[in-house]
């Protein structure tokens, strides 16, 4: 907050991004973008959450459910897994007989999670697009308090958070 993030190419985005450990990236005539914008969204503002995933089954229930259950209500999850050789396809099926969300297994690996940050953001219909990584979690009141710091900030582009290192057993060992 106050400091604004350099432009990527000379270009800006429509969307704003919601910053919470890693920054997305969208592809446009082959160049990458960071996804900027400056416009006011308004209180009923749609999240797309993004969980590109890879061999993360032992993180991906306490990551989805981690965003499924925040207080902001308004969020759109797109999770795309890149041909995990884990349990990862198992764990999401599972989720998504509960939840409603948008899955997608990509049947070979990318080998880069870029190329499944862009898949993510052209399927996106979001004003906000929140960068997910599968191995984390969120406080249930993140996005509550980044879509009110950023509508409380018209001109800001980008939220982003200090985030806490865990242990196995989620006890606070650090933070960055």
């Amino acid at each position: 907050q106050g400091q604004q993030p350099e432009r990527i190419h000379g270009k800006a985005r429509k969307r704003n991004l919601l910053w919470g450990i890693y920054l997305g990236v969208k592809t446009e005539n082959n160049q990458w973008y960071l996804w900027f914008g400056g416009q006011h969204i308004n209180s009923y503002s749609k999240v797309t959450a993004v969980v590109p995933s890879y061999n993360h089954a032992g993180f991906l229930r306490q990551r989805l459910e981690s965003i499924l259950e925040q207080s902001y209500r308004n969020v759109e999850l797109i999770v795309i897994d890149d041909c995990s050789s884990d349990d990862s396809d198992e764990v999401i099926k599972s989720l998504l007989k509960q939840h409603d969300f948008q899955y997608i297994r990509n049947p070979k690996n990318s080998g880069t999670p870029f190329a499944i940050w862009e898949k993510a953001g052209s399927l996106a219909t979001g004003d906000y697009i929140w960068i997910c990584e599968s191995d984390d979690f969120a406080d249930p009141t993140f996005l509550e308090t980044a879509v009110d710091k950023m509508q409380e900030n018209p001109d800001a582009v980008l939220f982003y958070c200090n985030s806490s290192v865990v242990d196995k057993e989620g006890k606070q060992v650090g933070h960055t």
